[in-house]
């Protein structure tokens, strides 16, 4: 039986918007601080391949996954009070960016024919 190596740090979270994704991590303890660090990334249609380029296309999807990023690295609670706050401001901005496009794009496609992002 072969056990994996624990040295290897495990994501805490993976996140997503569209074909991009995104793994959190985050390091350290209570007493020396935590450190959270973040991919990014881009999958083909089958989730085989995965790329670092983006297309415009992509840019969309970006602001999406910021939204998700940043509500996800807020929630967990281990950040400073002005860091935290910050980036609930941005997840709620963005959340209302969404709405308020949302009510004034058709709800099938986007102008660009792009799907609309998906809500949370």
């Amino acid at each position: 039986m072969t056990f994996p190596d624990m040295s290897t740090p495990k994501p805490m979270g993976v996140v997503g918007a569209g074909q991009l994704a995104s793994m959190i991590w985050k390091d350290g303890d209570q007493f020396a601080g935590w450190r959270y660090r973040f991919n990014l990334f881009r999958m083909d249609r089958r989730g085989k391949r995965i790329s670092q380029l983006f297309r415009p296309s992509d840019v969309i999807h970006l602001v999406k996954l910021a939204q998700v990023l940043a509500a996800v690295l807020a929630d967990d609670g281990c950040l400073t009070a002005v860091e935290r706050g910050s980036l609930k401001r941005l997840a709620d901005d963005l959340d209302q960016f969404w709405n308020q496009t949302a009510s004034t794009v058709d709800n099938d496609t986007c102008e660009c024919g792009a799907p609309p992002p998906q809500d949370r």
